[in-house]
């Protein structure tokens, strides 16, 4: 089996109206962010060569990272360092996901709960009550290929969460 390096990737669009949503939804989660540190997506990066993903336009893909840089603005890069990865296991995992489409309801609801929560403050709830299990928003594809459960978290408090455990 050959190891792979394994990173995520996270990334803003300033120019896409989803993208700006994102970045003023989650603000006040992290408000000692700039604005331009805040991203909207996160992706997964293999071998500094192929960055799996989900997005609005395309559902789940995976696509170069010198194409992808073109038109994500990377707010950060950061090593998978908990446990070895190998391509076969990549492999099968994005096998089942290939192709599959966006998870626009889940990603509603989140979105709701996040408005909710940056006008009257409280916690997310812990279940994505709109979430179809064969369809991903991008932590979905995330929490598939790492065996976590990101059905209500952001771009954001991913990134947050794994700076603060290295």
């Amino acid at each position: 089996m050959r190891k792979v390096k394994v990173q995520y990737l996270f990334s803003n669009n300033p120019e896409l109206i989803g993208s700006k949503a994102i970045v003023w939804g989650t603000r006040h989660m992290y408000s000692e962010l700039e604005l331009s540190q805040i991203p909207s997506h996160v992706a997964i990066l293999i071998d500094e060569k192929w960055v799996f993903e989900s997005t609005l336009r395309t559902g789940v893909r995976v696509e170069g990272y010198k194409k992808w840089k073109t038109h994500n603005n990377e707010v950060a890069k950061i090593d998978c360092t908990k446990e070895e990865r190998y391509y076969e296991d990549i492999k099968e995992l994005f096998k089942e996901l290939k192709g599959q489409k966006y998870d626009w309801y889940g990603v509603i609801y989140l979105g709701l709960q996040l408005i909710k929560q940056k006008i009257i403050g409280g916690d997310l709830p812990s279940e994505n009550k709109w979430q179809s299990n064969n369809k991903y928003f991008c932590c979905e594809v995330m929490a598939k290929m790492t065996g976590l459960d990101y059905q209500m978290t952001s771009p954001v408090k991913v990134m947050m969460d794994l700076k603060a455990s290295l």
